[in-house]
């Protein structure tokens, strides 16, 4: 339970609607429970500035209102549907079929609380509840002595709520409300109240018993409910100091001010290929694109020479003296690498370092977890040497590959170092040493994890050197062939010369790199369109899938699932052979998500990340 105390009623509502706003920036089509009256006037007022101002879009919200009375006409201005109107509804983009609000006319109104029920089951339920409070504690019309169990259902109001909502006592004595048992089933809940009026209400439903007499009381169960007050609201509360004090020092834990004075934290994104999936150890273009699972690596200098690396999600420590050259005691003792390569590379190395490892990012699954590894220990040793290439995002690509990928003779490429070290989406050219940021800003994916296990240096060294074999005979039928100029329709009948064995990893190689120069052409385009780019990369799959041999049947169904979820197009992501794969599937991220994990797949909403980074405390 958050205990919120801000200073007046203008920084509590809008406090309230960037909460709002941040949660249908990162969910679209979020499920919103709304409220009516004084206190929602100016969170509603903030949600019409921003959404004017381009700062949030409500074009894939669903609403549901709290309550509503029974008996008037849906347009009299006593009603709650003409006061959503005027405060909020005709002022954004929210589709008209996507706001709920109880029938006020509804006959029998047991049937309207019925179907209202269903509707909001059908919706998914309810992200988040927005709610005011009575005076004498009610919450919607549940008033004093309403069951903690109740649904959505018909109320008759109390005395003490129909002469503050109608003075003149000419007004609604019937409403139908969402019951407690359907406000405690919302993910989340924000409750506001302003005033010294609502002050005896505020200290009974926080710091008093749980007691139907005070129907909010209730919420004190919820396990995400947040009460946003004013100073008058909260003037009654006997622990209003500790209040201040816990909302103080969690903002400065949630904004990382935990950490031990001189501690060192390196993130560093994991990646998708976007286009020219095995095509970066041909020296042909690649696009790709830094993702926001990451490899959090935190670490102190010591002034000895020792090394102790913690890995959190496998709870081993790694840990050796430095006595260089290192010996390797792993096949792929990546830790070690990188301080070898660094000591070879010039960078001063005479201390110790601690750190512990955590990873978002799925292990052994095509989504360079291992890079990302990598990349992070580079970052984090160019740090704590303070060496003036700790900015270089090139010279941390490059140091990666050496150490992941030359320094144990592995058959990849630089692709998921450059990623992993500059982030965002890159157009990469190793042929012609051109690593280009696209100014696009990409959203919509989504990763599904197949849970396959994968052979990754077999499955790279297979179609690394069948495709290298492939380009080979190609130069010898036509002497003057280079795979990044000659197009399929001029090498087609070449290709079917090729031995039976070699013919689909030649035309992989030359369609893939066609497909890349296509892919860039429309990222840049003026006319750019979700749907082509969604097409590409389902054409890409296809040709991984049908040339190369890197797909599975899992990942197959997984993308089939997908498109009937509304994606796009998608792909295999990585190496192949098991996995990772993802769909592009902007506006539909959340209907993909619970396709995948329908199937037992886990599964993760992307967005473009950062390249590799340090934070100092």
């Amino acid at each position: 339970m958050e205990i919120i105390i801000l200073k007046d009623y203008d920084s509590m509502c809008k406090y309230a609607a960037r909460r709002i706003i941040s949660l249908v920036n990162s969910k679209p089509d979020a499920v919103l429970g709304l409220a009516t009256g004084r206190t929602m006037v100016g969170v509603y007022k903030e949600l019409v500035d921003a959404f004017k101002r381009g700062e949030v879009d409500f074009s894939l919200v669903t609403t549901f209102n709290l309550d509503e009375y029974l008996g008037i006409l849906p347009n009299d201005p006593v009603s709650f549907r003409y006061f959503m109107e005027e405060h909020l509804f005709k002022h954004i983009n929210i589709p008209r079929e996507n706001i709920h609000i109880p029938y006020s006319l509804a006959n029998p109104p047991t049937k309207e609380s019925e179907e209202y029920e269903r509707k909001i089951k059908e919706a998914g339920g309810i992200d988040l509840q927005l709610l005011g409070i009575g005076r004498n504690g009610h919450i919607g019309f549940n008033e004093p002595t309403s069951s903690f169990s109740s649904r959505t259902r018909i109320k008759t109001l109390t005395e003490k709520t129909l002469k503050d909502n109608f003075p003149d006592g000419n007004g609604p004595k019937y409403a139908i409300t969402m019951g407690l048992g359907t406000i405690m089933s919302a993910k989340e809940i924000m409750l506001l109240a302003s005033g010294e009026s609502k002050a005896e209400a505020i200290a009974k439903s926080i710091e008093g018993p749980v007691s139907t007499s005070t129907p909010a009381s209730i919420l004190q169960h919820h396990p995400k409910v947040a009460f946003i007050v004013d100073e008058k609201a909260a003037s009654l509360l006997k622990n209003k100091a500790y209040y201040n004090w816990v909302w103080k020092n969690k903002e400065r834990a949630e904004s990382g001010h935990v950490y031990k004075k001189g501690l060192v934290r390196v993130e560093t994104p994991s990646r998708i290929c976007l286009f020219g999936e095995h095509q970066d150890y041909l020296n042909m273009p690649v696009i790709a694109a830094g993702i926001n699972l990451t490899m959090d690596i935190t670490a102190e200098r010591l002034g000895e020479k020792k090394v102790d690396f913690y890995l959190s999600d496998f709870n081993t420590s790694k840990r050796f003296e430095l006595n260089f050259p290192l010996k390797y005691d792993e096949e792929r003792d990546y830790v070690k690498s990188a301080f070898n390569v660094l000591k070879r590379e010039g960078v001063n190395i005479d201390w110790g370092v601690r750190a512990s490892v955590s990873s978002t990012i799925p292990v052994n699954a095509g989504a360079s977890s291992s890079s990302a590894l990598v990349v992070g220990i580079i970052k984090l040793l160019l740090e704590l040497a303070n060496d003036k290439r700790k900015n270089s995002p090139k010279d941390i690509a490059e140091w990666g590959f050496k150490v992941e990928v030359a320094e144990f003779n592995e058959p990849g490429g630089k692709m998921d170092h450059y990623s992993c070290a500059y982030g965002g989406v890159l157009y990469l050219d190793f042929a012609k040493e051109i690593v280009e940021k696209l100014p696009v800003a990409l959203s919509g994916f989504v990763l599904g994890h197949s849970l396959q296990p994968k052979d990754t240096k077999g499955t790279l060294r297979r179609a690394k050197e069948a495709q290298i074999e492939a380009i080979k005979k190609l130069k010898e039928m036509k002497p003057d062939f280079e795979l990044g100029k000659n197009s399929f329709e001029e090498m087609e009948d070449f290709v079917k010369k090729l031995p039976k064995e070699l013919r689909d990893y030649g035309e992989a190689a030359i369609k893939n790199r066609e497909l890349t120069k296509k892919a860039k052409e429309l990222l840049l385009s003026e006319n750019f369109s979700e749907k082509e780019l969604g097409k590409l990369l389902f054409e890409h799959h296809s040709i991984l899938r049908d040339k190369l041999k890197l797909s599975t049947k899992v990942i197959d169904k997984m993308l089939s699932e997908a498109m009937k979820a509304g994606a796009l197009g998608g792909k295999i992501n990585g190496s192949g052979g098991g996995g990772t794969m993802f769909v592009y599937a902007p506006g539909r991220e959340e209907w993909v998500k619970e396709a995948f994990e329908k199937m037992g797949k886990p599964a993760y909403i992307l967005k473009i990340g950062e390249g590799t980074r340090a934070f100092y405390y």
